[in-house]
């Protein structure tokens, strides 16, 4: 995903971007945050001095300011004496000296890059901190297997990471407020919806994005008239693109006229995903608009036109869907896949046990996206028979154990 937001996004989206978020945010997948099961059994507070730490001393370790190294030319000791050899002095020219200041300089470089990166902190080091310094520490490093483990914790932790990540959304820095937006929502948080419609107005384009797309998530009804007026205001494809998806997703039929012109906008994703959310409400007047944009040489609204064809009940959804799995150059096959589960999905009875043992079996499907896919369909049932299924997926050591137990710390479900 590239400087755009990706308004449709499946479970498997997002290489990815927790190293570089469609909305400019540096993180890892979700589904690939692995668990780190590796505990410390350190006590922290024996290490710690009886008189509390202040200024630099009181900043966890990696996260102290590096010293500063300036180079300085190199010496010589030559029996006792700094100054240079008789030689050097009488046969020293400029070059001479321009090469012995280079050598200095890189070794200074060399110092300080070595120092630099040896304040990235382990990640079973990061247990022991609190969640402010866990989204200090996520703001700070450059590792993206640090930043995986930052999460990882912050998830984990839910109950006592909620105030950190409320605060960070309302007054942290942008890749702050881009990571609190985004798991508040995945958390279902009682006052996301509040705080997200609240980042609508934040000065950052990527997080405009990102409120919108947490709105969608959410599917809050609330945040309607917000979402009519970024749609007014912004110039901005990804937020203009994000806003129409999460209008979507609220179900409110009354914001059709509101989209309908975005199906002529110059942007192919705007128009993807302006065509999907009609389908959403209710209208498939696009489809031809989604097909047409399978072969848009923007490779994100391929994307999103390939997943979004799982929103549309016509016969030639389903044909377009088959036609990309059965190609053998044929790209996105994960978003196709996904998109024919949907349309099943959409057929089967609303019987919710018909439902939980349709999902249930795709959790065998050949394709791992779909069965990323189901745990996320499964979780959104709310029965208790599919979190007990989804359990059982947890304990797993697969890609979708990993995922569903994201997925249930997340809501703070318990995984026994």
């Amino acid at each position: 995903m590239q400087a755009n937001d990706a308004a449709l996004r499946p479970p498997h989206w997002g290489a990815h971007p927790l190293s570089g978020a469609g909305d400019g945010e540096r993180r890892a997948p979700p589904p690939s945050d692995a668990p780190f099961s590796s505990r410390s059994s350190t006590c922290l507070l024996a290490l710690m001095p009886s008189t509390p730490p202040s200024g630099e001393a009181a900043r966890p370790p990696h996260l102290r300011r590096v010293p500063s190294i300036s180079p300085s030319p190199l010496t010589f000791s030559v029996s006792g004496s700094s100054a240079p050899p008789d030689s050097i002095q009488k046969k020293g020219n400029g070059v001479t000296r321009l090469v012995l200041a280079l050598l200095s300089f890189g070794v200074a470089c060399l110092t300080s890059a070595t120092l630099l990166f040896s304040q990235e902190p382990n990640p079973s080091e990061l247990e022991g901190l609190t969640p402010k310094d866990l989204l200090a520490t996520f703001d700070e490093s450059r590792s993206q297997s640090v930043r995986q483990a930052t999460v990882h914790q912050l998830i984990r932790r839910r109950t006592e990471s909620l105030p950190a990540l409320q605060e960070a959304a309302m007054k942290g820095t942008e890749d702050q407020k881009l990571l609190a937006l985004r798991l508040l929502s995945e958390m279902r948080y009682e006052k996301a919806a509040e705080l997200a419609i609240a980042a609508l107005a934040d000065p950052s384009i990527k997080v405009q994005r990102r409120a919108c797309t947490a709105l969608m998530g959410l599917k809050s009804t609330p945040a309607y008239p917000h979402l009519i007026r970024v749609l007014r205001d912004s110039k901005d494809t990804g937020v203009i693109k994000s806003a129409v998806a999460a209008l979507g997703q609220i179900e409110a039929r009354k914001a059709i006229p509101i989209i309908r012109p975005f199906l002529a906008h110059e942007n192919d994703s705007v128009r993807v995903n302006a065509a999907v959310a009609l389908a959403s409400l209710g209208t498939e007047e696009a489809l031809d608009t989604v097909i047409a944009l399978i072969h848009s040489g923007d490779i994100q609204a391929q994307r999103e036109a390939i997943y979004g064809l799982g929103y549309f009940r016509n016969t030639k959804a389903t044909e377009a869907a088959q036609a990309i799995i059965d190609s053998p150059t044929g790209r996105w096959k994960s978003e196709a896949h996904i998109a024919l589960a949907q349309q099943k999905l959409s057929a089967v009875s609303p019987d919710i046990d018909i439902r939980r043992s349709f999902l249930q079996n795709l959790l065998s499907h050949q394709n791992s996206g779909v069965r990323l896919w189901a745990v996320d369909e499964l979780l959104t049932t709310n029965d208790p028979a599919a979190v007990a299924a989804i359990r059982a997926i947890a304990r797993q050591q697969t890609r979708e154990g990993q995922h569903a137990a994201r997925k249930l710390d997340a809501r703070g479900i318990t995984r026994e």
